[in-house]
C-alpha cells in the first residue's frame, strides 16, 4: 500500500545518503508531515537526514556542496542530484529535474500566499459549480410549480363541471318523480295482470292434460272394437274359401 511504498522510498533514501557520506555521520533521520499538497489536499512526507560532512576526518562542507567547487568540471549538488536520481528516485518513477533551471523555491510566505490564492480558486470553481446546480434545480422547480399550477386549474374546472352535473341530475330526478311514480304504479298492473293470465294457463293445461288422457282413452276402446271387428271378418272369409276350394266347377277342382 502507499505506507509501506513511502517507507521503502525513505530507506532508499537514508541508505544512500550513509553510503555516500558515511553511517557513522549520520545524527538523525526523522520523516515530517507538516507540508500539504496545494492540488490534492493531502500531506506530503519528506525525510529530513541531519550528518556533519566530514572527509578525511575534517568539516568540509564547501567542498561538498559548495557549486564553486566544482567536481571534474560540475557543481557538486548537480553531481548529488544525479546520483539520488540514478540511486534511488527513477526506482520510484519519479523524474528528475530540469538541469541548470532558474526557479527558485518560494519563501514560505509567499508560497502560503500562493495557496491561499489557489483554495480561493478552487472554492470559487466549487462555488460557480454549486451555483450552476442551484440554477439548474431551480428551473426544473419552476417547471414543477408550472405544471402544478396548471393542475390546480383543471381540477377547479373538473370540479365545476362535476357540481352542474349533478345539479342537473337533481332537476332531472325531480322532475320525472310523478313519471316514475305512474310508471311504477303501471308495473303494479301489469304484474297482477300477468300472474292472472299465468294462473288461467296452468289450469287450462292441467284441464287439457286430462282431455289429452281422457280421449286417448276412448280411442283405445274404439281401436279394440274395430280389431276384434275385423278378426270376426277374416274368421268368415277364411271359412268361405275353404268351402269354394272343395267346390268343382265344370269338373274342374279350384286349387288355391
Amino acid at each position: 500500500n502507499d505506507k509501506d511504498m513511502i517507507r521503502k522510498y525513505f530507506d532508499y533514501a537514508l541508505s544512500f545518503i550513509m553510503q555516500k557520506y558515511g553511517a557513522d555521520n549520520i545524527c538523525e533521520a526523522i520523516i515530517h508531515y507538516d507540508e500539504v499538497n496545494p492540488k490534492s489536499g493531502l500531506a506530503t512526507p519528506h525525510l529530513h537526514i541531519v550528518f556533519c560532512p566530514m572527509r578525511d576526518g575534517k568539516l568540509s562542507f564547501s567542498k561538498m556542496f559548495d557549486n564553486r567547487h566544482k567536481i571534474n568540471g560540475m557543481p557538486p549538488l548537480r553531481i548529488l542530484q544525479d546520483e539520488f536520481y540514478i540511486n534511488v528516485a527513477r526506482h520510484f518513477s519519479l523524474q528528475r529535474g530540469e538541469c541548470g533551471s532558474s526557479t527558485k523555491h518560494l519563501e514560505p510566505t509567499i508560497y502560503k500566499i500562493k495557496k491561499d490564492i489557489d483554495d480561493l480558486i478552487k472554492y470559487a470553481d466549487e462555488a460557480r459549480d454549486i451555483n450552476l446546480h442551484l440554477e439548474n434545480e431551480r428551473n426544473s422547480l419552476n417547471e414543477d410549480i408550472t405544471f402544478l399550477r396548471q393542475t390546480h386549474e383543471f381540477l377547479e374546472y373538473f370540479n365545476y363541471e362535476l357540481n352542474e352535473q349533478d345539479k342537473l341530475a337533481e332537476q332531472y330526478i325531480e322532475s320525472s318523480s310523478p313519471s316514475m311514480n305512474k310508471l311504477s304504479q303501471s308495473l303494479g298492473v301489469l304484474k297482477g295482470k300477468y300472474e292472472e293470465i299465468m294462473n288461467i294457463l296452468q289450469r287450462n293445461n292441467i284441464e287439457f292434460e286430462n282431455l289429452q288422457v281422457n280421449t286417448s282413452i276412448n280411442e283405445y276402446e274404439i281401436l279394440n272394437v274395430s280389431a276384434e271387428q275385423n278378426d270376426n271378418m277374416q274368421s268368415s272369409d277364411d271359412r268361405c274359401i275353404d268351402e269354394f276350394d272343395h267346390d268343382d266347377v265344370d269338373g274342374v277342382r279350384i286349387l288355391r
